[in-house]
């Protein structure tokens, strides 16, 4: 009977209300979910009971889907350095370690296991690309895993020291080792370090010559000392030494080396080491002989002095740029970029399958994934200290839920409303 039919739509009604309002409710759940993504139900008729002349009936209601929203929610500054969000197309690539399997999340709370790996909370840890000295990425995605271990030391190679010599100076005599303050007219010390990052003090002495040189201007003798505390030997020595010639406009002509570098230091490091001293660019060698080291006719004085070595150090924090580059920071002022996070993307978005903890999987509609990078192939930005917010809207999914409530009343209405048909057809016999 027809009434009957009409029971069981209601009654088909009354479910597919019903799962509705329980997505509507998982939506609202998860308002403070980190980057959740709402959904909504699909609702398709049922389509089963046809009469004379092709009338069709339909037989109620159903949901046959779920869509999910991947649009983007707001954004959430934090304290946390590992805390990410992408701005644009793109998730997180995470890998499962128990299984191997490698999944997608938009959600980017993540932390640095015991192990000093990059997690999501689930313990999936995030993936990203090893990067060479040159900064280019190389092979396939893999764990990020931050540094323990200490910054190797690296022993000084060049020296750079950047000074005016008074002309007007006056001839002191020709360098004495013996007695280097009162045979030199001008001193800089500079630290630099050992093959082992022991730091050492090296004082380079400045001495102006009696005669002038062979272009007519003057010359100075440098004499670069390790003093006796920092010499392998215990006493003052010169480990490389050298003369500045310069023209009589002040520019540096020419830069000789006399004694090649060979800086023996205590603390049983590797000796005989070679450090370079560069005073500037000379005019023998293609430069303007003025962007370094010069002789005008003022005070002598330092301009400019540095050096590339440094000592052992650990790590202090790490830096995620936008690009996704993790680079570590250590105490020494040192830094080194070692990974980039890798962007996945697909074809079809839509269509993955949704896991739980914020974690999608591909499906076959959904693509093969397309890794990538942040900034590249159309994928967004990666912001630190940053956390995408739900993109759940409250006013839309109250809205929804009055209609899937006055719907579900509806159809229970519809239901009574048949069993009161069937009273009185019952009762016709009375």
């Amino acid at each position: 009977m027809s009434i009957i039919g009409a029971m069981f739509s209601g009654i088909s009604g009354l479910n597919a209300n019903s799962a509705a309002m329980e997505i509507i409710g998982n939506n609202l759940a998860n308002i403070n979910t980190p980057a959740y993504k709402y959904s909504r139900a699909e609702f398709s008729d049922v389509l089963s009971k046809t009469l004379a002349n092709n009338i069709t009936i339909g037989r109620g209601a159903q949901i046959t889907s779920t869509s999910r929203t991947f649009s983007q929610g707001g954004f959430q500054t934090t304290n946390n350095v590992t805390d990410l969000a992408l701005s644009g197309e793109g998730f997180f690539m995470v890998r499962d370690t128990l299984t191997g399997d490698t999944l997608s999340t938009f959600a980017g709370n993540f932390a640095i296991d015991k192990n000093g790996f990059i997690v999501h909370p689930t313990g999936y840890r995030l993936q990203g690309f090893s990067l060479d000295e040159d900064g280019s990425i190389s092979g396939v995605p893999t764990d990020i895993h931050v540094p323990q271990a200490p910054l190797e030391p690296k022993p000084s190679s060049e020296v750079t020291i950047y000074a005016n010599l008074d002309s007007n100076s006056a001839y002191v005599g020709p360098f004495n080792l013996a007695d280097p303050v009162n045979t030199s007219n001008f001193t800089s010390a500079i630290t630099v370090y050992d093959s082992l990052g022991n730091a050492h003090q090296v004082t380079a002495y400045f001495t102006l010559q009696n005669a002038p040189g062979p272009g007519g201007g003057q010359v100075w003798d440098y004499n670069i000392v390790v003093g006796a505390d920092d010499s392998a030997t215990g006493a003052d020595a010169i480990a490389t030494a050298g003369t500045l010639e310069f023209t009589s406009a002040g520019a540096l002509q020419a830069h000789t080396v006399t004694l090649a570098p060979a800086f023996n230091f205590s603390g049983n490091p590797a000796q005989a080491q070679a450090i370079d001293f560069s005073f500037g660019t000379s005019i023998a060698d293609g430069g303007t002989g003025v962007d370094g080291t010069t002789q005008y006719g003022s005070t002598s004085a330092l301009v400019f002095q540095s050096q590339d070595g440094y000592s052992s150090s650990y790590i202090e924090s790490i830096d995620i740029d936008s690009d996704g580059v993790v680079t570590t920071k250590y105490a020494n002022g040192e830094s080194r970029e070692y990974a980039r996070i890798a962007v996945v993307n697909f074809t079809s978005p839509e269509k993955l399958t949704h896991m739980g903890s914020n974690i999608y999987g591909s499906t076959v509609p959904s693509g093969e994934p397309v890794i990538s990078v942040a900034n590249e192939s159309g994928n967004g930005a990666i912001f630190a200290n940053t956390l995408e917010l739900s993109n759940v809207d409250i006013a839309q999914q109250f809205v929804e839920m009055i209609t899937t409530q006055r719907g579900f009343q509806a159809t229970s209405r519809s239901i009574s409303t048949s069993n009161e048909m069937l009273l009185e057809t019952v009762n016709i016999t009375r």
